[in-house]
């Protein structure tokens, strides 16, 4: 079972081709209501879309688990796994932040967060937890991310087999230590125990535990688990939403009814092409592939798209659907371009330096026997 997830595991990147494309749907449905004219394109249902974020985190955990295979208590591995995760993260990321401080310079009151004093440049910089948004906002993800990899790190200094344990820990300190940040006395309490106590943390974790159960031979019903994941994901929010309308599902409810099939999503996904060779359309896993980039640029190219778009009412349901399509369009290319031209360049560069910082000695070869 070993080589199994050691090898590129082709449904993960697709899995994250439609995590995007969910995302990118949430705020197309509020940029249609904020800048729309006439009747509404996208629904609040589609508020469902949030949910590729935790279908990110999911996977974000059955990662770290299947790519840290016999690493563990190897300080060099350990250090090097670590540059790797943060090198995939910051470089990119820093290269759009870049871009919005420009615009601020130039034109603060475009950067509202940042004009009114709302976030800290520094702290989003360092993606450190807030009471608010980073001035990216979409970076409130990244926050989670970089807690799960630093976390994860920790208990790579303890032996592999103790990684199942770790992490039932982990769950059990974060349930508690909600419920005391819900109704005990944390309540009001910093960012950084908002953070680590999030119910957010739960699907990381799970996401672990899906690759430990596959690396010990776990792979049955893949196709029909991906199915009432994804069934159970349209109907789950389907009646929140008929009880609900207009607002998203939070913190346990959230886990619920996002987290909960998104789990069972990530391991039909895996499980089907592992044990019936099931994988997703090429273009749905190239989306993958580029989708950090996608995630990052697409809210830049959208919002100044949808100012423009309300700026020049044109009543018909036909135009607005057009603007969604070109608005979609625009930000899956450039997000794709910003994958192939600056993301692939960024990451080729830095896993040699890598290499070259983190190269572990070899051990000389045996003398010939005199």
């Amino acid at each position: 079972m070993k080589s199994h997830l050691q090898k590129k595991i082709e449904n993960i990147q697709g899995l994250r081709g439609i995590a995007i494309l969910l995302v990118i749907l949430v705020h197309l449905k509020e940029l249609d209501k904020k800048f729309g004219h006439g009747e509404r394109i996208l629904s609040d249902f589609f508020l469902i879309g949030a949910s590729g974020v935790d279908l990110f985190f999911v996977i974000s955990g059955f990662v770290l688990v299947a790519a840290t295979r016999e690493v563990f208590q190897h300080p060099a591995s350990i250090l090097h796994f670590f540059y790797n995760r943060l090198s995939r993260i910051y470089p990119l990321y820093w290269f759009y932040c870049a871009m919005i401080l420009a615009v601020f310079l130039v034109r603060p009151e475009w950067v509202p967060a940042l004009h009114e004093g709302r976030t800290s440049i520094m702290e989003s910089l360092l993606l450190l937890p807030q009471d608010v948004f980073p001035f990216l906002p979409v970076a409130w993800a990244l926050v989670h991310v970089i807690y799960f990899y630093c976390v994860f790190t920790i208990f790579m200094v303890a032996s592999e087999k103790r990684l199942t344990g770790l992490l039932m820990l982990w769950a059990l300190l974060v349930i508690i230590g909600n419920l005391l940040y819900q109704y005990g006395p944390f309540s009001h309490s910093t960012p950084i125990i908002k953070l680590i106590t999030s119910p957010l943390t739960i699907e990381f974790i799970v996401g672990c535990v899906i690759a430990k159960l596959i690396q010990r031979g776990m792979k049955s019903l893949g196709s029909t688990i991906m199915i009432v994941g994804a069934a159970l994901l349209l109907t789950g929010y389907g009646l929140y939403y008929a009880l609900a309308p207009g607002t998203a599902p939070r913190d346990w409810l959230r886990m619920a009814i996002f987290g909960v099939p998104c789990i069972l999503m990530v391991y039909g996904a895996v499980t089907m092409e592992l044990s019936s060779n099931i994988v997703f359309p090429r273009w749905v896993r190239f989306l993958g592939d580029a989708s950090y980039s996608i995630f990052l640029s697409h809210a830049i190219v959208l919002l100044p798209i949808g100012r423009l778009w309300g700026m020049f009412p044109i009543p018909g349901k036909m135009d607005n659907i057009f603007v969604m399509i070109i608005m979609t369009g625009l930000a899956l290319l450039v997000g794709i371009g910003s994958y192939l031209i600056i993301e692939r360049r960024i990451s080729s560069f830095l896993k040699r330096a890598g290499t070259m910082l983190f190269r572990l000695p070899q051990p000389s070869p045996p003398r010939a026997a005199t």
